[in-house]
C-alpha cells in the first residue's frame, strides 16, 4: 500500500493500478469499528482477490465526480480531497486488509465526521470498477453523549424498530401522547448503518402508536395493530418489503389492539397477546384490555385464535426463551372491576397452544422492558404501577427471571424510578438503561440520566447522562460500538423529539 500527497498522484496511482491488477466485477466492502477519542478507529477492507483498490478518507462528503478520471463515468465519490496524504491503494489478497487510525484524546475532535469512499480498478468498461460502500465515523466519547441535533425528519416517541437484511434499521410510526393517550403517526425513518444517518421512509397505510413489529423469516417486517390518530385500536396490519421499500396490506386481526405484545415463534409464526381496544382515555383503555391471543401465519397471510392468557393485560412484556416458549409478565389488568397492575407471569407453549404459570415477579409492574442477559436470565427494567384509573407512577424496582428454574428473584434497585427507558445489552454483558419517564405516567417528567447494570452483581450504577431528557426513545447499539439514541418525548409538553445523540459506551 502507498499514500499520495496530491490530486495528480491520485491520477497516477489509478493509472498504475489499472495496468497491474486484473479486472473483477465482485464487490468491495468497507467496515469500521470504534470512533471514540483516545482510542483507535479500525477500518476493514474486503474485496476480490487480485483486484486493485483505492480508499480515500475525508472530513467532508464531497462529492468527487469520477468524470475527472473518466469522462464517461457519471458516478461520484462521497468524499472530498481534503486528506490526500491518507489516500490508500493496494491489491486485495485472500484476507481482509485492516487499517488502524489512532484518535488523539482531544475533545476538540468530538463531533467530527470521517468519511471513507473508494473503488476497485480497473473496471470492465471504465477506469473505476465497483464502488465500495461509503462509510462515515462520528467521533465521540466513552464518558459523555454527543448531540447530533435534529436527525429525524419526523419527531416520534416509541416507534417500532427492526433491522433489515441490508443493514438498515426501520423506525415505524410512534406518537407523542402519553402511555394512555397515544396518537399515532404514519411516518417512517431509515437508519443508514454505513453513513450513520437517518432519512425519511415511505408512509404507513395508517397512523400507528403503541403498535408492534416483527421481522419475519423472509426478511419482511410485519406491523401489527396500534392506536390511530384518534386513539382507537387497529386490527389492521401491514408488511414492509425491504427489496421494494414499500408497505402492503396484510390480513387483519380479529380484534383491534394497542399496547399488546408480538413475538416471533420458532416456526416462523407470530404470537400476539393482550392489549386494549382503545386508548382514547384512561378508563376506556383499562376496561378495554384483552386476555385474548392470536397467531399470524406468514405462509398463508392469515390469523387464527390462540389460547387466551389467564388474565387481561395491557402494557405487559413478552420474550421468546431458548426453549421456544414465550414468557409474558406484568401489565395493567382488571381484577373484580378494579384496575391495577399485576406481578403474574405465564409461559405460552406453541407446540400445545397452552399457557402455564411460572411464578410471580417480586413486584407488580407495567410499561417495563424485558432484557435478556448473556447467561439466559431475563431482567425487568423500570416500568410503572397503576393504582386506580389515573394514579400511575414510575418504579425503581427490578426483578430477574431464571428460565432454568422457572422462578423470579429481586434485582438491584435503579438509581431512580423510570418507565419506558431505552435499554440495550452491551458487548461486555452490561445493560444500559437510558432516560425514561419519572413520576406520573399521565403527566411524566422525562429523564436524561442513564444507568449500567452489572449482570454479575445485579446492581445498578450511574452511566453518562444524555444531553436531552427522553422517554420512549430508540436506542440503536451498532456493531462498531456506537450507541445512537434518538427521538422520544420530553420537555414541558412531553412533545415528540426529532433530535439524536450518541455514545461509545464501555
Amino acid at each position: 500500500m502507498r499514500s499520495s500527497t496530491s490530486l495528480t498522484s491520485l491520477f497516477l496511482i489509478s493509472a498504475a493500478t489499472l495496468l497491474a491488477a486484473p479486472a473483477d466485477a465482485q464487490s468491495y466492502r468497507v467496515e469500521r469499528s470504534g470512533g471514540a477519542i483516545g482510542q483507535s478507529l479500525t477500518v476493514d477492507l474486503t474485496g476480490p482477490n487480485g483486484s486493485g483498490f483505492l480508499l480515500l478518507p475525508s472530513l467532508s462528503a464531497g462529492p468527487i465526480p469520477l468524470a475527472v478520471l473518466d469522462p464517461t463515468d457519471t458516478r461520484v465519490l462521497e468524499v472530498g480531497l481534503d486528506l490526500p496524504d491518507f489516500l490508500v491503494t493496494g491489491v486485495f489478497g485472500t484476507s481482509k486488509i485492516t487499517l488502524q487510525y489512532p484518535i488523539p484524546n482531544d475533545t476538540n475532535l468530538v463531533g467530527l465526521v470521517l468519511h471513507y469512499h473508494g473503488f476497485l480498478f480497473p473496471g470492465t468498461t471504465r477506469l473505476a470498477g465497483d464502488l465500495c460502500n461509503p462509510i462515515r465515523a462520528n467521533l465521540g466519547r466513552t464518558d459523555a453523549f454527543t448531540s447530533r441535533g435534529t436527525v429525524l425528519t419526523n419527531a416520534t416517541a416509541i416507534p417500532t424498530t427492526d433491522e433489515l437484511s441490508d443493514g438498515r434499521v426501520l423506525l415505524a410510526g410512534g406518537g407523542s401522547g402519553n402511555l394512555l393517550s397515544a396518537r399515532g403517526l404514519d411516518t417512517t425513518e431509515f437508519y443508514d448503518a454505513d453513513r450513520q444517518t437517518f432519512s425519511p421512509g415511505p408512509k404507513l397505510a395508517a397512523p400507528r402508536a403503541l403498535h408492534q413489529s416483527v421481522t419475519l423469516a423472509n426478511g419482511k417486517v410485519l406491523l401489527i395493530g396500534g392506536a390511530n390518530a384518534q386513539g382507537l385500536a387497529l386490527a389492521t396490519c401491514e408488511v414492509f418489503d425491504p427489496a421494494t421499500d414499500k408497505f402492503s396490506a396484510a390480513a387483519s386481526m380479529a380484534t383491534g389492539r394497542a399496547g399488546h405484545t408480538a413475538t416471533l415463534l420458532g416456526d416462523g409464526r407470530v404470537l400476539v397477546t393482550g392489549g386494549s381496544t382503545t386508548l382514547t382515555d384512561a378508563a376506556s383503555a383499562i376496561f378495554g384490555t384483552q386476555s385474548s391471543c392470536e397467531i399470524y401465519d406468514p405462509t398463508t397471510n392469515s390469523w387464527s385464535s390462540a389460547r387466551g392468557m389467564s388474565r387481561v393485560r395491557l402494557g405487559h412484556a413478552a420474550v421468546r426463551l431458548a426453549n421456544g416458549k414465550v414468557l409474558v409478565c406484568g401489565g395493567a389488568t382488571v381484577t373484580f372491576i378494579l384496575p391495577g397492575t399485576t406481578n403474574t407471569a405465564e409461559l405460552y407453549d406453541p407446540t400445545t397452544n397452552s399457557w402455564s404459570g411460572t411464578g410471580s415477579m417480586t413486584h407488580a409492574v407495567a410499561a417495563h422492558v424485558l432484557q435478556p442477559l448473556a447467561d439466559g436470565r431475563i431482567v425487568t427494567v423500570g416500568g410503572a404501577v397503576l393504582s386506580g384509573l389515573t394514579n400511575v407512577t414510575s418504579t425503581d424496582l427490578t426483578t430477574v427471571y431464571d428460565p432454568s428454574k422457572g422462578s423470579w428473584a429481586a434485582g438491584g434497585k435503579l438509581g431512580g424510578s423510570r418507565a419506558l427507558p431505552a435499554v440495550v445489552r452491551l458487548a461486555n454483558g452490561k445493560v444500559l438503561a437510558c432516560g425514561g419517564a419519572q413520576g406520573s405516567i399521565t403527566t411524566p417528567t422525562a429523564l436524561a440520566s442513564c444507568e449500567f447494570l452489572d449482570p454479575t452483581t445485579l446492581q445498578w450504577s450511574a452511566a453518562p447522562s444524555m444531553t436531552t431528557a427522553r422517554a420512549g426513545a430508540v436506542a440503536l447499539l451498532r456493531p462498531e460500538g456506537l450507541l445512537y439514541v434518538v427521538g422520544g418525548a420530553g420537555g414541558s409538553q412531553n412533545a415528540a423529539l426529532a433530535t439524536g445523540e450518541f455514545l461509545y459506551p464501555r
